[in-house]
């Protein structure tokens, strides 16, 4: 669990990483793909505000998509991170801080109830 103080921190990576896409999303225009020109200097501070909440490192690519496409289990420990990043798509759109406030909370409910199973 994160403290206020931390929480602190981790509205503003949010905030950050909130400007920082919708930055890319106004200067990609028909015909320029921006985001994958600039995901070479992608911040990744979603990434590191999860890290802060303690959502576990996605380690999805060890597991291939030929595996995937034949259903096979996934291995011990496996853990994907796409429902926060998208999560995070879906719920600040703004960089406010009552959006933030409110991604962090839905991150701190999954983890619990991942943590129950």
């Amino acid at each position: 669990m994160s403290t206020q103080e931390d929480d602190r921190h981790i509205i503003r990576l949010l905030q950050l990483q909130a400007s920082y896409s919708q930055k890319v999303e106004q200067f990609s225009s028909p015909g320029l793909e921006l985001n994958e020109a600039l995901n070479v200097i992608d911040l990744n501070l979603l990434q590191l505000a999860l890290d802060m909440l303690g959502v576990p490192a996605d380690n999805s690519l060890e597991w291939s998509d030929e595996e995937r496409i034949l259903g096979a289990t996934p291995p011990n420990g496996f853990f994907c991170r796409d429902w926060y990043v998208n999560s995070f798509d879906d719920t600040v759109k703004e960089g406010t801080t009552l959006e933030c406030l409110a991604y962090i909370q839905g991150v701190q409910e999954r983890l619990k109830k991942s943590s129950k199973k």
